[in-house]
């Protein structure tokens, strides 16, 4: 990241090797040419602090860049693995738990979500909207692989996480198995990305325990063309409407 001697919008910033994920919003002014660059480097960031945490720099000129990746201030604290096949009401739990919203399931359930549960994105999108929170259903079909990835990136500036229905070929952690994808559909939650590695940061319930090398959020990584490859969905997802569909989440209004 580069703060040039221009306006540069917030950023979430998380260092590597820290003992707690470090939520940062960074809002640079403008930066002019200084003998003393650190001093108005520093003068020109507001930090808020989530949580103890050092980040590095150094600096190139009047630019000051930041090792980060970017994600979402409203990730949960734990990520905790579905029990049978509920990933849909799982993710919906983690969402609202990053929103700091206590889950509370409707008290009468329509027939589809009594003998499927929650696996329409539909059904997802009412009952998180019913706890207060924006999430609007959106495909991204149309776009081209760059812009559906950019189209996530967007909604992570925003700090908006973005829920996903894809294909889930892994069965076991970093096992992929092709016909599982074109069979089996599934939810994960997208809470950051970074660019440097083509990295999204995850919350897959199907998988147990955290990340092995701990990561910013979530509990595992997806490969850019690893999502774009998962994200058309099983066979059957056609049929549905389901392909290429994603929620961005956020407070309602924003």
């Amino acid at each position: 990241i580069s703060l040039e001697r221009t306006q540069f919008r917030k950023r979430v910033l998380y260092q590597p090797g820290a003992s707690a994920p470090g939520f940062f919003i960074v809002r640079s002014k403008l930066l002019a040419p200084s003998r003393d660059r650190k001093t108005k480097v520093l003068q020109a960031v507001k930090w808020y602090r989530w949580s103890k945490i050092t980040v590095r720099y150094h600096m190139s000129g009047t630019a000051m860049h930041l090792n980060r990746n970017i994600v979402v201030r409203f990730a949960p604290e734990n990520y905790p693995r579905q029990e049978g096949l509920t990933c849909g009401e799982t993710n919906i739990k983690g969402l609202l738990a990053g929103f700091n919203i206590p889950y509370s399931p409707p008290s009468s359930l329509r027939l589809r979500i009594r003998i499927f549960g929650y696996s329409f994105i539909q059904d997802i999108s009412e009952l998180l909207e019913a706890h207060g929170l924006s999430a609007p259903l959106r495909n991204a079909k149309r776009l081209s692989d760059q812009e559906k990835i950019r189209v996530i990136q967007k909604h992570i500036d925003r700090d908006q996480p973005v829920l996903v229905a894809i294909g889930n070929g892994y069965i076991r952690r970093g096992e992929f198995t092709p016909i599982a994808r074109d069979f089996i559909g599934h939810f994960i939650t997208i809470y950051g990305y970074s660019n440097d590695e083509s990295n999204f940061y995850i919350y897959d319930p199907y998988l147990e325990g955290p990340y092995p090398d701990g990561i910013p959020a979530g509990n595992d990584i997806r490969k850019y063309n690893e999502l774009l490859r998962d994200w058309r969905g099983p066979v059957y997802y056609k049929f549905i409407g389901m392909d290429h569909v994603y929620l961005p989440v956020a407070f309602d209004g924003n």
